[in-house]
């Protein structure tokens, strides 16, 4: 709650009622500011949530038309796109991400399989592999990379070892896609031939 100078007392955070009079002209000026701030702040929420909901369903429409103008199926929308205007002096870009994350105990038994295989000796041809685990399954925070891990399963077809398939076969298991964004950004294009952002970060809005 904003308290102003016609209160008579004004509430501290304890709840305590304080005298007007006992009130800082610091205290009196943060309140102040404080109160011009947090409008201003919500207004500008407000003008983003506003200009989010105006970006998308624009991006979603001209998508639709497009699908459309070419007889393309609606469900075939999905993943990243970028549009402009008629010269292309104005891009706008749809990055879609989705999160991934991974289920136990298959994630424990796929990380199990991969140390068994690799601590049976590896093969001259299957060495890289050793590293790709390391790397995936241990970031430099500790924990695995969801990217890494995935990024795994590009290399079924490099080796024959049976142990290796079934520990990708328990990472497809596992994935779970609990929640996505979606990123939309706009830019106009400048003398130089450049595209210039309009700095915009609505993305936890």
């Amino acid at each position: 709650m904003i308290q102003t100078a016609k209160q008579e007392t004004w509430v501290d955070a304890a709840g305590i009622a304080v005298p007007y009079s006992r009130v800082t002209k610091s205290e009196r000026n943060k309140e102040a500011s404080a109160s011009r701030l947090i409008k201003s702040a919500q207004n500008i929420n407000g003008l983003m949530v506003a200009f989010k909901q105006d970006i998308q369903k624009a991006s979603q429409d001209f998508f639709a038309e497009v699908l459309k103008e070419h007889g393309a199926d609606k469900r075939e929308r999905k993943g990243n796109y970028t549009w402009y205007n008629f010269d292309k002096s104005i891009r706008v870009e749809v990055n879609a991400t989705e999160r991934v994350e991974f289920k136990s105990p298959e994630i424990g038994l796929a990380k199990e399989k991969l140390e068994s295989f690799i601590s049976d000796g590896l093969s001259n041809t299957d060495q890289f592999i050793q590293e790709l685990v390391n790397d995936a399954f241990q970031n430099t925070k500790g924990a695995l990379d969801p990217k890494k891990v995935l990024g795994l399963l590009r290399y079924r077809g490099k080796t024959k070892s049976a142990k290796f398939h079934e520990a990708l076969d328990l990472i497809e298991k596992s994935i779970e896609r609990n929640s996505s964004k979606t990123y939309y950004k706009i830019a106009i294009k400048r003398d130089n031939g450049e595209y210039e952002y309009v700095k915009l970060n609505f993305s936890d809005i």
